[in-house]
């Protein structure tokens, strides 16, 4: 599937749209090439604080309530939370 596809809600643009994702996760940790990773409060800390970690382990986009510090990989933001598919 494609970014666009996930997000098609938000207006991207056409090579933003297009990025290839395998995977939507809301633990960094589990992030992988091709993961849309979505930052969404934990019981501690915001997954935001994890935007970084999931974009090293091969997150190609991230979103979620609030912005995180990484740069160079495509970010939205909601005051919505997104729920992982099963």
């Amino acid at each position: 599937m494609q970014l666009g596809d996930v997000l098609d809600v938000v207006d991207l643009d056409v090579q933003t749209a297009s990025i290839e994702i395998n995977r939507v996760e809301i633990d960094s940790r589990l992030c992988e090439p091709g993961t849309l990773f979505f930052a969404v409060p934990g019981e501690s800390v915001h997954g935001a604080s994890f935007v970084d970690d999931a974009v090293r382990r091969g997150a190609v986009a991230g979103g979620g309530e609030r912005q995180g510090a990484s740069r160079g990989s495509p970010r939205t933001r909601s005051r919505d939370t997104v729920a992982r598919p099963s």
